[in-house]
């Protein structure tokens, strides 16, 4: 797993904490701290954090002290094709061909964190006898992201 170092508001700088990457706002191209905080992160990435360093820092841009944070994407939970889930394999993570936006497991077939296209490995298959509405033969799995 990569290890980044960013910058993130005092009140979520904790051990294990996630979010998602959406962006930075227009302000922030004008920071010193742009490079550390802002240009090692991808937007749509999920990111968990790992260590939390003994500093604190003012963001001009959003007038919050934040803390330099070493965070990885963690390995995500989602849905796959059961004929492709083979433990160990390296695969291209593609969404399934699904319009069911009520489904309960609609967010593990689109799951955050992850675009269609991306190189993952499969790090765990679970097998399960789950019936899904959509009528796909799925199967869940842990996913780890390659870069």
């Amino acid at each position: 797993m990569t290890r980044r170092i960013t910058l993130l508001n005092e009140k979520f700088a904790r051990i294990g904490y996630r979010f998602v990457f959406e962006g930075a706002a227009q302000a922030c191209s004008e920071c010193r701290y742009y490079k550390v905080c802002i240009q090692n992160l991808e937007r749509g990435r999920v990111y968990e954090v790992k260590e939390v360093r003994d500093r604190r820092l003012e963001c001009k841009a959003y007038g919050i002290t934040v803390v330099p944070v070493v965070v990885v994407e963690p390995d995500i939970e989602a849905l796959i094709d059961k004929r492709i889930a083979i433990e160990g394999a390296i695969i291209t993570f593609n969404y399934p061909n699904c319009n069911e936006l009520n489904c309960p497991n609609y967010k593990k077939c689109f799951p955050k964190g992850l675009k269609n296209g991306d190189k993952v490995r499969i790090l765990e298959v679970r097998n399960t006898t789950e019936r899904f509405p959509c009528g796909q033969s799925l199967v869940h799995v842990k996913l780890r992201r390659i870069s």
